[in-house]
């Protein structure tokens, strides 16, 4: 019975890795399979904001569109194809996200670190993260374990990126659409206390809005003229527009928001008294604005086997099909590698997953229990990273050997693990 053995060892080997890649979002999720990236993409960071203050908003506001179109899963940051149309095109989007240099200049940085293991979705959330910690905003723990979207919707984008003429209860609305309640609405709009707009988001506004202070307003003109210069930028906070801080709602407050979709929020509405407390109150403003940055990462990200881990964020990896069969044959031959007279019993078939189990019994042969380790681990380190699945296989293959049986992990498979 030493291959039943085997195939019980192996199945519930594969159990380990899958429940792995099941794991939900945490902030712990490459604790061990890539220690190093919060430094590479904190220090990246830095390293762009000192280049151009401006990018930290940027990158903040790549995230916001991200999420926004079918959730926080990278779907932004792919390239038009001849064969393929992807969001940077949609009218919210063209000509105006940018920082995705930043945002690969991170992922080669991981990827010589960490290979295949860490998704431009999650990339970009840190990214986000760090911008708006380094301009003077509030850290916040960044949830992890998204996987990249494989394809991308312009028409959602065009759909669900908030326009900046909407009113009170359409944005209200845009973002209970998201799972997201009024008061994220009004917390996550204090981004807008750092970055720029370009004219042609606000004109209106300046020309035919009356809820706008007057001398903000002819001073925006010189800016923003009635016909052309549709991309000349100004200031969202008139007063600190590199610094983030709560003079947004101070702005709000004397008419002074550039977007109509801004001035909204404090415009006899319900949401006044929020604006308010924001302005008073800083700490509370903090406080909400993170919050409200990790319910927005979690709207529904890719997990699991679902996605991909993309080696180039601009880029869908071209093999996924093919290796995803090729994952699949290797369980399944190792699921069948049973002896003759394990075949009469079982009649050939493979054990099912559901009914696999971890017990001491089935590692009574140390030595043959590692030679089958050994083929299996080599086996699926060479298909997993192809499609971006690299899964931690040596330590989850140590923790098993080591709470599964009374001796411990040999010498051997330690010292074998080692030079691997």
């Amino acid at each position: 019975m030493a291959s039943s053995k085997n195939c019980f060892l192996t199945l519930s080997i594969v159990i380990l890795l899958v429940g792995c890649a099941n794991a939900q979002l945490s902030p712990n999720f490459y604790a061990t399979t890539c220690p190093t990236l919060g430094v590479i993409v904190r220090n990246t960071m830095r390293e762009a904001i000192n280049r151009e203050l401006r990018i930290g908003a940027s990158i903040l506001r790549l995230f916001f569109h991200d999420c926004f179109v079918n959730g926080c899963d990278g779907s932004i940051l792919l390239d038009d194809t001849a064969t393929f149309t992807g969001e940077k095109n949609a009218f919210p989007n063209r000509n105006s996200v940018r920082g995705f240099e930043v945002i690969d200049t991170i992922k080669t940085r991981v990827e010589a670190f960490c290979n295949a293991t860490v998704s431009c979705a999650d990339i970009l959330a840190l990214a986000a993260r760090d911008g708006t910690n380094l301009l003077g905003g509030p850290t916040w723990q960044v949830p992890l374990g998204r996987r990249d979207a494989l394809t991308a919707s312009q028409s959602a984008a065009n759909a669900n990126l908030p326009a900046p003429t909407l009113n009170l209860a359409a944005l209200i609305s845009s973002f209970s659409a998201q799972g997201l309640s009024a008061r994220d609405m009004v917390a996550l709009s204090g981004s807008h206390s750092i970055g720029f707009a370009q004219c042609s988001s606000f004109r209106t506004r300046l020309n035919n809005d009356t809820n706008i202070n007057p001398t903000f307003a002819a001073n925006r003109r010189g800016v923003c003229p009635a016909s052309g210069g549709d991309t000349n930028l100004a200031s969202l906070d008139v007063q600190t527009p590199n610094r983030f801080d709560n003079n947004y709602y101070t702005n709000l407050i004397t008419q002074r928001g550039l977007l109509h979709s801004d001035q909204e929020l404090f415009n006899n509405g319900s949401q006044d008294s929020l604006v308010r407390s924001y302005s008073r109150n800083i700490a509370a403003f903090r406080n909400d604005f993170a919050a409200a940055m990790v319910r927005m990462g979690n709207i529904s990200p890719l997990t699991g086997s679902n996605g991909e881990i993309r080696r180039n964020c601009r880029n869908q990896e071209e093999t996924n099909e093919e290796d995803t069969e090729d994952l699949n044959a290797l369980l399944m031959s190792w699921s069948h590698r049973q002896t003759d007279s394990d075949n009469n019993e079982s009649n050939g078939s493979p054990l099912p997953l559901s009914s696999a189990s971890i017990d001491d019994k089935f590692i009574s042969n140390m030595e043959e229990e590692e030679e089958m380790a050994f083929e299996l681990l080599h086996q699926m380190k060479n298909t997993l990273p192809s499609y971006g699945l690299k899964l931690n296989a040596e330590n989850l293959l140590l923790d098993f050997f080591r709470e599964k049986t009374k001796s411990g992990i040999s010498k051997k498979m330690a010292g074998s693990f080692d030079e691997r």
